[in-house]
C-alpha cells in the first residue's frame, strides 16, 4: 500500500486549521503522515497542531522560526518523510472525504509519477463554489506527458497543478531553488510537471479558500519578487521546448503581462510603501524590463497597444502603468 506525506505550511491559521485538518483525518484513504510546519505563528495554531499531534500519530509538528517561504519550509522538513508520494496542504484549505483515495486509485490504474486534482476555489466561508481548475468538461481520463501537462498552466490556468507527486520524480528532478528568498511554489508546481513522464487527471476534491480581504489588501515588497520566477519558469519552458517555440513565445507573453499588471499594482500601492521599498521594487521593475528585448515584445501575443507601450522607453511605459493604476482607483 503507497503512503503519502502531506506538506502542511502553517502561519496564524488559526481560523481554518481545524477544519483543514478533520477533512485530513476523515479520509478514506488512511495510510498518511502530514508534516505541519509551524512558521512561528503567534496566534493558536500551535495549540491546534498540539491537539491534532497528540491524538493522532499520523501528524508531525515541526516549529520553526518564521521566514515567510512555504517552499523553503518544506525543503527543510522533506528529509523526514517516508512516504512514497508527496502532497501539498494549504492550512487555510480542505479536501472532500476521498480526495486522497481518488488520487491513489488513479495512479494505481494509470501508472504515471503525477496525478493532479481537481481545484474547487471557494468563498472564505468555504461554502459556494466560485470555480473548478479543470471545469467539469475537461477530458479526466486522458494520460499526457509532463511538458503537454505543463503548458496548460502556462497563461492560463488550464489545470492545476495540484495532487501527488512520486517521491522518485520529486527528489530527482534538478529544480532552481538557488534563491531560496523567494516563494517559488509557483514554479516548483510547474517544474515538478515537466519534470513528469506521464501525468493523469481526476476529480478528486481539493477546496482552495479565497479570502474577501486578499484581494483589497496593500501588498508586501516580497509579492514583486513573483517576477524573478516568471523568468525561472521561461527558461524552464525554453529548456523543453527551444528558444524560438511557440511554447516559448506563451512563456514570454505570460511575463510581459505580469510585468505590466505588477507595476501597475505598484503605482496604485506606491504610498504605502517607504522609499528604500520603492527603491528595492523599482531596482527589480528596471532589472526585469532590460531582460525584454523589442523583438520579443513586439512577436508576443500581447495586445497591439501593449505592445507599443512596452518598446518605448521605461519612464514612459511607467507614465502608462500610472495613468492605468489612477483609472483604477477612480473605479467604484
Amino acid at each position: 500500500m503507497p503512503k503519502i506525506s502531506i506538506f502542511t505550511p502553517v502561519f496564524n491559521a488559526q481560523n481554518y486549521l481545524e477544519e483543514c485538518l478533520n477533512s485530513l483525518r476523515n479520509q478514506t484513504f488512511s495510510d498518511w503522515e502530514c508534516l505541519l510546519i509551524d512558521d512561528g505563528s503567534t496566534d493558536k495554531s500551535k495549540q491546534i497542531i498540539d491537539a491534532f499531534t497528540s491524538s493522532d500519530s499520523r501528524f508531525i509538528a515541526f516549529f520553526l522560526e518564521h521566514c515567510g517561504n512555504p517552499q523553503k519550509l518544506k525543503g527543510l522538513v522533506r528529509p523526514e518523510a517516508n512516504g512514497d508520494w508527496f502532497f501539498d496542504l494549504d492550512a487555510d484549505d480542505f479536501l472532500e472525504v476521498d480526495c486522497l483515495e481518488i488520487l491513489v486509485n488513479r495512479q494505481k490504474q494509470t501508472g504515471v509519477d503525477t496525478v493532479i486534482l481537481q481545484l474547487k476555489l471557494v468563498d472564505e466561508q468555504g461554502v459556494k463554489i466560485l470555480k473548478k481548475i479543470p471545469e467539469d468538461n475537461f477530458n479526466f481520463d486522458q494520460i499526457l506527458s509532463g511538458k503537454e501537462a505543463g503548458m496548460l498552466t502556462i497563461g492560463k490556468w488550464g489545470i492545476s497543478t495540484m495532487g501527488i507527486v512520486s517521491r522518485d520524480l520529486y527528489t530527482s528532478a534538478n529544480f532552481d531553488l538557488s534563491n531560496n528568498s523567494l516563494n517559488l511554489d509557483e514554479y516548483v508546481s510547474q517544474a515538478t510537471l515537466f519534470a513528469s513522464r506521464s501525468v493523469a487527471f481526476s476529480q478528486a476534491g481539493y477546496f482552495y479558500r479565497q479570502h474577501q480581504q486578499a484581494r483589497t489588501k496593500t501588498p508586501t515588497p516580497v509579492r514583486f519578487a513573483i517576477l524573478h520566477s516568471d523568468k525561472m519558469r521561461e527558461n524552464l519552458v525554453i529548456s523543453h521546448f527551444g528558444e524560438h517555440s511557440n511554447e516559448a513565445k506563451i512563456a514570454k507573453t505570460t511575463s510581459l503581462k505580469r510585468f505590466l499588471g505588477m507595476y501597475t499594482l505598484f503605482f496604485r500601492f506606491q504610498k504605502h510603501f517607504s522609499k528604500d521599498e520603492q527603491k528595492r521594487i523599482n531596482t527589480l521593475f528596471l532589472e526585469t524590463f532590460k531582460s525584454f528585448s523589442k523583438k520579443e515584445i513586439w512577436h508576443s501575443n500581447l495586445h497591439v497597444l501593449k505592445k507599443c507601450l512596452l518598446i518605448l522607453p521605461r519612464p514612459f511605459v511607467a507614465l502608462g502603468c500610472k495613468f492605468y493604476a489612477f483609472l483604477r482607483k477612480m473605479r467604484p
